[in-house]
């Protein structure tokens, strides 16, 4: 696949990228940090990257790539005191300048021929939020650079959207399970595990609805602690009841 052609596939994702939103809600000693305007939605992806941080480290690896790593967070918080060798893999032109001052120290890989020289040498590569802003035209392609990348045995920890959510204008498709199975082949992967994450709950709707309105902005952190406490035990959901689906695969 041509790295121009990909460009210009992403153009419009790589609009997004105008600041590091990702790094807006922080997490400080309990203490949930929300500035003047952030969406809700980061609150989660906050709660993602600290789930996705455990259970990674639940595994004995030495390499990993985060490809599709925009500006990075997930390595930023994977790398924190870390021995293991990261790696982030992005072609959007913006988030690149971002990746590399947040993690400075940390390769980041910028095209796929240039990905190709890490043939069966990643423990483990994480797919996450990703595959939702990939063209229909080049996921296959993408899978099979991650699948060139991976050692045998190696794991592959993805993420996505779920079809109970709307499709985002910057995503070109959201999933159920087994139509994000279908990705990943089955001579080439072997599912490890499969969970719904971010059960969608009347309690949350309630809250969203007085903590993310365009009428009036609560700008204190005992009270976006309530919010984030409030969601942390809802994490797990079911097929018909989730937002993100979460999966861990192993190269055969």
């Amino acid at each position: 696949m041509e790295t121009n052609k990909i460009d210009k596939e992403y153009l419009e994702q790589d609009s997004q990228y105008s600041f590091p939103y990702h790094f807006l809600v922080e997490n400080k000693n309990g203490n949930i940090i929300k500035p003047f305007k952030v969406n809700y939605w980061l609150f989660d992806y906050m709660r993602l990257i600290k789930y996705l941080k455990k259970r990674i480290e639940e595994k004995n690896f030495k390499n990993l790539l985060d490809f599709g790593s925009g500006e990075g967070r997930l390595i930023f918080e994977l790398n924190k005191e870390s021995k293991n060798n990261f790696y982030g893999f992005e072609i959007s032109q913006t988030a690149k300048h971002f990746f590399k001052a947040f993690n400075p120290n940390v390769k980041l890989i910028e095209n796929l021929d240039e990905l190709s020289g890490y043939k069966n040498f990643f423990d483990i590569v994480t797919l996450t939020e990703v595959i939702e802003h990939i063209p229909d035209d080049s996921v296959n392609k993408s899978i099979l650079a991650i699948v060139d990348s991976l050692k045998s045995g190696g794991f592959l920890f993805v993420t996505a959207p779920h079809k109970n959510q709307p499709v985002l204008k910057k995503h070109y498709r959201h999933y159920d399970s087994s139509s994000l199975l279908k990705s990943f082949a089955e001579d080439k992967f072997e599912l490890i595990e499969k969970k719904f994450l971010f059960k969608y709950s009347l309690i949350k709707k309630i809250l969203l609805k007085i903590f993310f309105n365009r009428f009036f902005l609560i700008n204190f952190n005992f009270m976006y602690k309530i919010f984030f406490n409030a969601n942390k035990n809802n994490i797990f959901g079911n097929e018909k009841n989730c937002e993100t689906i979460f999966l861990i695969l192993k190269k055969k």
